[in-house]
């Protein structure tokens, strides 16, 4: 072998060996496994990309134990009797880890970074001093959770529920939320008129059209939601008796006897949210007559053919009736 070919084969070999040693360098030197009970979770466990889906570490201390990469799905930090879980620096991130249970426990100084943790419940979970950055969190629950000096940056609460929690509009300033997130007052953001600490909105009915009857007429309220607003009625004006019927979904039915067609008459629906300070309270009237000359445009019909086909549908209800009894005599007979 040439003089070159000796050299070109030592640096080579001299190269690799440098490679490999940078290589073995550029992982901790504490580095092991991913842990095989909960109990062996430390700062001596590498848990890159380890499955930890449903393990319950309830009642333990962790502290410095880096989660970014590891799958938590269904995993339990909740509390085990009167004992919490206390996590300390702790990092969770970017692997999908829905359906978390975090409840009661004490989660201080910690990150929350490109965490997927959707549907995971916080409900009384003390969050001091962490953060929320890039975090998913649509459909948690954080019900009376305490967020003194979290901080939370670009993170989405879509559907969350912060009912009863501490937190305040500086740190939800940067979060991204929907109608459908409750506020820390136990409405839905869609239920004020700006923020979650703004006033509540005036519950206004969806109404529909009148159904005519001989003694009275019916209408539907068609976006009751007795969860947060309520709705009364009330004869204010003219002949009749305006009673609420038995709601069914989103509907709630208006039931005005009395009121023949043709009365001059108005139903007052009163709705209401909120209660003490924060009550809100609106008022709208349905009168009647305007309703019905309403439906008659929309429709193209007059009054007349409206009461004419209510009287031509009575009579052919009676007709048919009659039919019926006449064709199952004629079969008895036979």
């Amino acid at each position: 072998m040439s003089t070159f070919r000796k050299l070109s084969a030592v640096f080579v070999a001299l190269g690799m060996s440098v490679a490999s040693l940078s290589f073995f360098s550029a992982v901790p030197a504490y580095a092991i496994s991913c842990a095989g009970t909960p109990s062996q979770i430390s700062l001596s466990t590498n848990n890159a990309s380890c499955d930890y889906r449903g393990w319950d570490f309830t009642g333990m201390s962790i502290s410095g134990v880096d989660f970014s990469t590891a799958y938590l799905a269904g995993a339990q930090f909740g509390p085990n009797g009167p004992t919490f879980t206390t996590l300390s620096s702790v990092a969770f991130g970017n692997n999908s880890s829905h359906g978390v249970n975090f409840n009661h426990a004490h989660i201080t100084g910690s990150t929350f970074y490109l965490s997927d943790m959707a549907s995971s419940d916080f409900a009384d979970t003390v969050l001091t001093g962490s953060t929320f950055h890039f975090a998913h969190l649509e459909g948690s629950s954080f019900i009376n959770a305490d967020f003194t000096g979290v901080t939370i940056i670009n993170s989405w609460l879509g559907g969350a529920n912060l009912s009863y929690s501490n937190i305040t509009q500086a740190q939800l300033d940067d979060a991204i939320l929907t109608p459908d997130t409750i506020c820390p007052d136990t409405y839905p953001l869609g239920e004020h008129v700006g923020n979650c600490f703004s006033a509540l909105k005036a519950p206004l009915p969806t109404v529909t059209a009148p159904v005519i009857g001989s003694n009275g007429f019916t209408f539907d309220i068609t976006n009751n939601d007795p969860d947060y607003y309520t709705f009364t009625v009330a004869v204010t004006a003219g002949p009749g008796v305006a009673t609420l019927g038995t709601p069914s979904g989103s509907t709630l039915p208006v039931n005005v006897t009395n009121a023949p067609p043709g009365s001059q008459t108005v139903v007052t629906i009163t709705g209401s949210i909120g209660s003490g300070a924060s009550q809100v309270v609106s008022s709208t009237t349905y009168n009647y007559q305007e309703q019905v000359a309403s439906e008659l445009a929309r429709t193209g019909l007059n009054n007349e053919e409206i009461h004419s086909g209510l009287l031509v549908g009575a009579s052919l209800l009676v007709l048919g009736m009659g039919a019926l009894v006449i064709s199952r005599r004629i079969r008895t007979s036979n």
